[in-house]
């Protein structure tokens, strides 16, 4: 990351201002989280929604196209939305177990990414081939729907030009999701986009209580079993696609350790994000990036029911 153009005091001065944004749009979100608190907990409380998504930061707006507000769904984040049903099963099944034992309707998205006016601009994860993420996808649907029979299970592609849905494979028992794809549905403009912009990562379980703008930062959560390697990925296109010039302003990292209501889940995240940032030592690229300051970590804690932040460093 580091070139010619390299310019400490430029990076330090957009590193601060940089912090700076972050904490203002958090409280931003912090009063509106406060706002909508009891909308939120009644819709989870009538129903568990799960969405599996890719970490491409132009799914900043997914929960919106999908008529959720953001922090209502339960979220697992990848390059890709790549996940096994057994890891699936690991990381909800306390939410799938009291859904279950209180029968309450429970729907499972199974999100793509894509963009029909230029093929490049879909996931990278699985090489811009939508019919093979389509594939992938529909298979995790078929393996979950058997697993979880009363839940609806979708796969759905969000054109991010258009912020349109269109059906892979949904369960047509499903009316809301009929309604989804509605033709009819509009949403802004502000929330389209077509090719990468962002500068940032961001590690954690409240991705919107931070993230307000479209196609900044990229979203990956703790249960993901390949940080590392979505992390580089990420700075790939970061480097080739960034609208923030990297040469001279640093990529950021912003790790958020989740604070859940129960103590064990927040002490296995905390392990696993400070063996990630220690490993760092170990890549060549990340630990000149962090010497010459090219690649800033930004690090807060938050809990995860009501966006109550600490900063960390």
């Amino acid at each position: 990351m580091k070139t010619e153009q390299d310019n400490p005091k430029e990076r330090r001065g957009f590193w601060t201002k940089e912090q700076e944004r972050l904490l203002r749009r958090h409280e931003n979100m912090l009063s509106w989280r406060k706002e909508q608190a009891a909308e939120i907990d009644r819709r989870r409380a009538e129903g568990l929604t799960i969405l599996v998504k890719c970490m491409d930061e132009r799914n900043t707006f997914l929960e919106e196209a999908l008529d959720l507000f953001p922090g209502e769904p339960h979220v697992f984040a990848s390059a890709g939305g790549e996940l096994t049903p057994a890891l699936f099963g690991e990381i909800f099944e306390q939410e799938v177990t009291e859904a279950s034992t209180n029968e309450k309707p429970f729907r499972i998205y199974l999100m793509i990414h894509e963009n029909p006016s230029d093929p490049e601009l879909g996931c990278a994860a699985f090489s811009y081939d939508v019919r093979t993420q389509e594939s992938n996808h529909k298979t995790l649907r078929g393996k979950l729907h058997l697993t979880y029979p009363t839940a609806f299970v979708h796969v759905l592609s969000l054109d991010t030009s258009t912020m349109r849905l269109r059906a892979v494979e949904t369960d047509p028992r499903d009316r809301h999701a009929k309604e989804l794809l509605s033709p009819e549905r509009q949403l802004p403009e502000s929330m389209r986009t077509v090719g990468h912009a962002g500068h940032g990562i961001y590690l954690g379980e409240s991705y919107r209580a931070w993230v307000t703008e479209n196609n900044t930062y990229f979203h990956l959560t703790p249960q993901n079993p390949d940080i590392k390697d979505d992390i580089m990925i990420a700075l790939k296109i970061m480097a080739e696609n960034s609208a923030v010039n990297l040469d001279s302003t640093p990529a950021i990292l912003h790790v958020d350790y989740p604070k859940y209501a129960n103590l064990g889940p927040t002490v296995a995240a905390k392990l696993k994000f400070d063996e990630l940032l220690a490993s760092f030592e170990d890549v060549s690229v990340l630990r000149k990036a962090l010497a010459d300051g090219s690649l800033r970590i930004f690090k807060t804690e938050t809990e995860v029911e009501t966006w109550q932040t600490e900063v960390l460093e």
